[in-house]
Parts: structure tokens; sequence; C-alpha cells
């Protein structure tokens, strides 16, 4: 307790009034504070009196204060009123200083789970010899959010694909489907899988979810539920955990349960949170040994697919010493950017000596080894390994959803996939350092939760960004995105990337001419300070009516016939040259050129976008070729074909002849090559080939003819 003379007293209610002045940080978005509340203080020579005579319209709630003239009052929250009322407060001689009225707590926020003692992962105070503040900072965190929901209403969803999980567990709170009946059969909301109420089994390809250990582990330390009297308690106190099995087996799986989580996402955003969930990490805490990534680019390119979403992916490292950077290792290798890949640290804040590291690969530890956390049949214990170490990091970027402000979480539904990689940043920047970890992780050192959600808060505190909302526009367009400071004394500037110099300055920006969706950035300048507030990001959508054209393609005499076909999504179609098409204005007219020929479709949408691209029709009169009056004869049966079709060669040329077979799905995917093919006769298995139609080529090499033409497989 400081104790002030009263002397110092009247000094300092002197200065108070006179260093006071009217200000509020309207439009800046803080969580803690009573909505529609007001404190005001009064300029020294006006009384309440002179308040309600000014401003009648607010109602006094309560006197805070006589001596220092300060009152509680009443007002409609709302941004608009906010700006209208510090207007008002700066003309007047009555006010000298508003303020919101913030909740205030006893610090530090610990849960009454009777085996958060022993939980030295979120709160180390050196329990079984351990180093003091060895943790992620959990009860510092908590004191800013315990997780569950977003400021703008959005339930926090967190993916774990495992081998199964114990869904009655008395301490977990799993995600449900409320939009599908349960045993009926029927994809009930459409969404693609049938009586998936409790997530997905892509082992199965079932909703029928069992349980096991591991699953039901990391689940736990993601968000067994906090403050309930029971066990332990997650990272988040009242997170949702979508259930999904299929982490091991076969990469076909883990692509399938991937998928799952994909669908809901991009469903959750398709309705406005109707339906799906608002999956904001998944939690692969699995993976292959020495996996190179070349050879898994199927599993890689899905991190970069559920980036497009915003969601960030924890994947737990080998539990073995070895340097990733050289071995390699699926998922933790994988180069995406929205792969944040964890190793295992101990509770004396070394790193677990049977746990992958990588100065490139390895983003940062997080407490793995001798971690509490819940098991089947409503039962807890502790596990070690990589795979009890990202279930925190999982959590920790569900926890800083739960703190972020509304403008940051509509930021991150306008632009997912940057504010994502945003939120990916303030986690890595804000880590603890530890030696066991420096030049062996990126970041150097081992995940503190607290610390990330204060990156956050400080990101949402900040100046106030500018107000503006994305666009749309068509291919080959340019558009004006307008923006507005909000503040007083500021002005918009434009960037191209987040790092680099403005572009222009003033409320309105027109874009350059636009080939793709583009992201532009904008900041509100203080002209006064010289300063900028965060910079906002703003996408620009292009629209392509073309989706996709046939590729180049060839026919082998004049007049012959070629199938051309454009994807798109059009209103019209305008083909030319038309003369030798049978129809120019449709998506897939049949083209008969004499010579080669380059065709041009032009497709407009029912919006006026125009969509503009070519392909090639070569034509190669092989019945001119020296030493050849006709194309040698190839007789191919049975086509169509169910299971094999043979090429007979025996009355088209010399058995010495190099002959080489490839063939072509309709996307122009090579899906068969044989060389050297030797004999009058060659037999095609169909092998792997779905039902449809293909087109095959016959390379003859010492004649230096190619022949074309289709083969339909048949069920």
């Amino acid at each position: 307790m400081i104790k002030i003379t009263s002397l110092k007293i009247a000094l300092f209610s002197f200065s108070l009034f006179l260093f006071f002045n009217v200000s509020f940080s309207y439009g800046q978005m803080e969580k803690n504070y009573r909505s529609g509340e007001l404190m005001i203080q009064l300029q020294k020579d006006q009384t309440l009196k002179d308040f309600e005579s000014a401003f009648p319209a607010y109602e006094i709630l309560d006197v805070i204060s006589e001596s220092w003239k300060i009152y509680l009052i009443k007002f409609e929250d709302s941004a608009a009123n906010e700006k209208r009322m510090v207007e008002n407060f700066s003309k007047s001689r009555v006010v000298a200083k508003i303020q919101r009225n913030h909740k205030v707590e006893l610090r530090n926020t610990y849960p009454d789970d009777p085996s958060f003692g022993s939980m030295w992962g979120l709160n180390n105070t050196g329990q079984s010899g351990g180093k003091v503040d060895g943790d992620i900072d959990a009860p510092e965190a908590w004191d800013i959010t315990t997780g569950g929901l977003t400021a703008t209403g959005d339930t926090i969803v967190v993916a774990v694909i495992d081998g199964g999980f114990q869904l009655t567990h008395q301490d977990l709170n799993f995600w449900k489907n409320y939009g599908e009946i349960p045993g009926n059969g029927i994809d009930d909301d459409n969404n693609g899988y049938i009586d998936d109420v409790n997530g997905w089994n892509a082992y199965n390809n079932n909703g029928i979810i069992t349980s096991d250990n591991h699953g039901t582990h990391v689940a736990g330390t993601i968000g067994a539920k906090g403050n309930n009297t029971l066990g332990v308690t997650g990272v988040n106190w009242d997170v949702q955990v979508m259930a999904i099995q299929g982490a091991s087996g076969n990469e076909a799986t883990v692509i399938k349960a991937y998928g799952y989580v994909f669908d809901q996402r991009k469903l959750y955003d398709q309705t406005n949170g109707q339906k799906g969930a608002f999956i904001v990490s998944t939690n692969a805490s699995f993976g292959v040994d020495y996996g190179n990534p070349a050879n898994f680019p199927l599993w890689c390119g899905i991190y970069d697919s559920l980036g497009t979403l915003g969601i960030l992916n924890a994947g737990a490292t080998a539990n073995i010493h070895i340097n990733i950077d050289n071995t390699g290792d699926i998922p933790t290798a994988c180069a995406s950017p929205f792969m944040v890949s964890v190793t295992n640290t101990d509770r004396n804040d070394n790193k677990n000596s049977g746990a992958g590291y990588g100065l490139t690969t390895i983003d940062l530890g997080a407490p793995g080894t001798a971690i509490m956390s819940t098991i089947s049949g409503n039962s807890y214990s502790t596990l070690t390994g990589t795979s009890m170490a990202t279930p925190h990091v999982a959590g920790t970027i569900a926890l800083m959803w739960a703190a972020a402000c509304t403008d940051l979480i509509q930021e991150y539904k306008s632009n997912p996939g940057t504010i994502a990689l945003m939120m990916k940043e303030f986690m890595l920047n804000n880590v603890d350092p530890i030696t066991a970890l420096q030049g062996i992780t990126v970041s150097g050192g081992r995940l503190n939760a607290h610390k990330s959600l204060l990156a956050v808060v400080d990101y949402c505190n900040s100046a106030p960004m500018p107000i503006v909302n994305g666009d749309t526009t068509c291919i080959g367009t340019s558009t004006e995105l307008i923006a507005s400071s909000g503040v007083v004394g500021n002005e918009v500037h434009w960037f191209s990337n987040p790092t680099g110099s403005q572009i222009h300055i003033g409320d309105t920006l027109t874009t350059p001419i636009l080939y793709q969706n583009t992201t532009f950035y904008a900041a509100n300048y203080d002209i006064t300070n010289a300063t900028y507030s965060n910079k906002k990001s703003i996408l620009v959508k292009v629209v392509n009516p073309i989706l996709a054209l046939i590729s180049d393609t060839m026919i082998e005499i004049p007049g012959g016939t070629a199938q051309l076909w454009v994807n798109a999504n059009g209103s019209t179609y305008n083909w030319s040259p038309a003369s030798s098409l049978n129809d120019a204005s449709a998506s897939n007219p049949m083209a008969s050129p004499n010579a080669t020929t380059t065709y041009t479709v032009t497709v407009t949408d029912n919006d006026g976008c125009i969509g503009i691209d070519s392909v090639k029709v070569t034509v190669k009169d092989i019945t001119s070729l020296s030493g050849h009056s006709a194309i040698p004869e190839v007789k191919i049966f049975p086509n169509p074909f169910k299971d094999v079709v043979v090429f007979d060669f025996s009355n088209s040329f010399s058995s010495g002849d190099e002959v080489n077979l490839q063939v072509y799905d309709l996307m122009g995917k090579k899906v068969v090559h044989a060389k050297d093919i030797s004999g009058d006769k060659y037999i095609l298995e169909r092998g792997e080939l779905t039902a449809g139609i293909y087109y095959y080529t016959l390379e003859i090499g010492k004649l230096n003819i190619e022949i074309r033409n289709k083969l339909i497989v048949v069920d």
C-alpha cells in the first residue's frame, strides 16, 4: 500500500483535471468491459447538473467519486453511436475524459479439476523435480479466455484425426452434427456423409466412432472440460473436439479423413454457420518416419488446401532422435506454411531424447513427456511422445481464436489463409526461448500460450484499421476499393503486400487489371505521430467463367474430326474461326480443319464476365509421309472392352519397328505408357482404368508416324 499525503492528493487531483482531455478509442475492440456503460469525468468547473443539461439522453447509473467528479453513465453500445458520442463530447466543455467500465478479476485462473496439480505442461510449479515455469503458462492465458466461442459467436472446433475416441468420456466435449439423424441411413444435412452425427470413421466410411486410448488422450489435452471438479483440464475448457478416425493403415485413409475436415469447414463458410463446423486447427499425432515429402504430394498438398479455409494443422514429428531436415518425415517435413510441426519437451525444458528436430522443418517444442490426460473407460493416465506435445499446440490455436476481437474474426473470414498464417506467426514469435531447442527448431523455443494470446490481444488493441470490404471483379478488369479511416487525423495508405512500401494514398484504390485472386492491404496512417495501424487485408476475387479447356490435340488427316470442349460457368459460347466447326455456339463443338488451326473460345457468364482461351488442333497428314501411301492398319479389339484389349500390328508394319503406346484420359492425364512394344500383338490389361472414354497414341519410331484414336472402357 502506497501512502500519499493530503498535499500530494490535492496536487494529484488538480493534475487529474489539468491533463485529462476527451478521448475514446472507438472502433478498437476490447473484450474486458461492461457493454453499454461508460465512466466520465467532468471538467473541474462543471457539475453533474451541467452534464445532465447538456446531455439529457444519457442515464446516470452511479456516482463513482464526487471528489474527482467521476460518474457511471449508460449508453447504446454501437460503433456508430460511439463515434457520434465522442464527437459530441469533444465539442462540449463539460466532459474532461471518458472510458469504458472495464471488468476486473483476480489474477491467474486456476481450475478446480483435482488432477490439475499434476499437469506440469500447463502449470509447472516444480512438481516431481521439474523446472518452475517450464510450461505453456496456461493459467495466465486463462485470465484472457478459457475458450469455446469467438467474439462473433462461432463455436470453435479442433479436428483430431486419430485411432479412436471414447465419445462418452465424462470429461470431454465432442462436436456433434445436429443436422444429422442418427442411424437412419440418410444424409439428412446433405453434407456428403451418411449418419455422421459424431464425426467420421475413415477406416469404415461410416459415422461409427470406436474407443481408443491414444485419441482420447489427445482430445483431453486439447479440450478436457475445465473447472468441473473432474479429472483434468484441457488447454481449452470448453472447445469442441471433432472425432475423426483414420490415423493409421494407409495414406488413402488419412487423406479421406482430412477430406472430412475440409468438407465440414467449407460447408460452414458456405452456409454462414448453419451447417458444418468452424474448424480452426487439426491435430495429427501420427505419421511416417523418414517419409520424403516428394513421395507424398497428395498428403502434403492437403495442408495447403486446408489453409485456404484458414485451418492451421499441428503435426507431431518422429519419436526418434533424428534431424528431420536430413531424414524427412511425414507430415512434419511437408513444406506447407499451414503445417505447424511440433517436437517433445520435458518438465525441465529439455528436448525429449527420443524426439525429432530440425532447424528448417520443426517449428517449436511443447510439453510431451509424462502428460496427464483422459483415456478410455472414463479414466486418466500419463503418456509420453510427440503425440502428447502436439495437442498443446492445436489447442492453443483454438484458444487464440477465442481471444480474437470481432474485427480480427471478420478479417479472418474474409481472408482466411492470410490471417491463419498471421496467427501462426504470433505463436512462433512468442515462444519461450530454451537452450535445448536453439539452433534445432525454427523458433528456438517452447510453446507459450499466454504470450500467443497477448499477441492476439495487442493486435486487436492497436490503432484502428481502415473500414473497407473486399470485392469481386471479372478477369481482365480492374476495380475500385473504397476505404474510410474512421479516425480524425488519419489517412488510408494502400500496399500490395504486408511488408512492402505503400502504393497509394487516399480512400479509393483503383487496382491494376487483374487475372487472378489478389490481396491488397490498407492501413491507417496517423499524420501527426507518423505511425501506422496494423494492415488490413482485402481480397479481390477474380471471376473467370472458364474453369477448364481441352488441351491441344491432333488429327491425322485433313478434314478429320476432333472433339473440342470447355468446362465453364457460361451463358453464351463463341468459338472462332467458325468455318470448320459444327456448332460455334456450343460448349463442345466438333472441329474438322483441313490445316492446323488455333480455335479461340469466348465465354460470357450471367454477370457479364468474359473468359477467353484457345486450343490448337494440329493436322498431321500421315498419308503423305515419304514411303507410306496410307495409314498403317492397326486392329484393336474388342473396343469397347471390359478386361483386356488387343492391339494387332500384323498387317501394319514390320516387327522391327519401335512402337510406343500411350493412353490419356479426357483431362489429358497420361494413364498408360508402354515402351518399345515388339511382336505382332500387344495385350493391354484394364488394370485400374475406370469406365469411360480414353484416347491412345501409337508412336512408330522408324516411320515417324503417330496414330491417335479413341479407346472405350466399360464395366
